[in-house]
């Protein structure tokens, strides 16, 4: 019984291991996004007023 408690123990350390970088991943993702959105409306900007 006391082997198995350590086992499913391990195995939800390992599961929530996972998700923490699962999560470290997306978060980052949503700042490379937001970084690149940002640059794309910076340079549409500089580019309408260089036509005015």
């Amino acid at each position: 019984m006391e082997s198995k408690i350590a086992y499913l123990n391990a195995e939800l350390a390992a599961v929530a291991e996972r998700e923490k970088k699962r999560e470290e991943r997306e978060k980052k993702e949503r700042r490379r996004e937001k970084r690149r959105l940002r640059q794309q409306k910076r340079k549409y900007s500089s580019s309408m007023s260089c036509q005015q």
